[in-house]
């Protein structure tokens, strides 16, 4: 029991042939893109999560990584297999060629579609995580080293406090320490240093609106 087979041109076939060895070399491009992606986002986010939260900050990393590899194999070798077998290969010997060409490209398309969705289900479910994990490693802040070592290093990295979501991450600057010398270098006001390290709400920066610290 053979491929399935649909009678066409050779004509028709060459242009089939071209177009597929196309979509091969644009898919081969974006999954590059995807693994420098992957690559990025574990070294810029995923190292702090694993700090703060239960969740492995490799995960999404990870999955959006294993996807692209063997998408950048499938359309390299599609590409080239394409390309090398059509100007000698039999029309049966080429049909055939095609239709395993589809089933990898629906096969790579279903795993993408689920990673999409791992990815989803991942970040929706981290947020609040992450949150939890700020507040619990500040409210350890002054008694356990490796909480204050966690959190410093979060501060110092994503420059805000985090004290509301972690998106405050990227939008919310520090108290800038041109008022005067009340900011020191971990960034809490000095004179609320254990409000600070006893309650998340005492953390001092501009931008958060609520749980600001009054400064006297």
């Amino acid at each position: 029991m053979g491929f399935p087979s649909i009678s066409i041109s050779k004509e028709t076939l060459r242009t089939l042939i071209n177009v597929l060895i196309s979509f091969n070399l644009i898919g081969s491009i974006f999954s590059s893109i995807l693994i420098h992606e992957a690559i990025k986002t574990k070294v810029s986010v995923g190292d702090y999560i694993n700090m703060i939260s239960a969740y492995d900050g490799s995960l999404i990393a990870g999955v959006l990584a294993v996807i692209a590899v063997l998408a950048t194999a499938s359309h390299g070798f599609g590409a080239y297999v394409n390309f090398k077998l059509f100007p000698n290969g039999t029309k049966a010997r080429i049909q055939n060629l095609l239709f395993l060409n589809s089933i990898t490209t629906c096969v790579l398309f279903v795993a993408i579609v689920c990673s999409m969705l791992v990815c989803v289900f991942h970040s929706r479910h981290m947020k609040n995580n992450i949150h939890n994990g700020i507040v619990n490693g500040m409210n350890k802040y002054g008694q356990d080293k490796s909480a204050k070592v966690q959190i410093d290093a979060l501060q110092i990295r994503f420059k805000c406090c985090g004290s509301k979501s972690f998106k405050e991450w990227f939008y919310i600057t520090w108290l800038s320490p041109k008022f005067g010398g009340l900011v020191p270098t971990r960034t809490s006001v000095q004179s609320v240093v254990d409000v600070m390290v006893k309650s998340v709400s005492g953390v001092y920066c501009s931008g958060v609106g609520t749980s600001q610290v009054r400064l006297a």
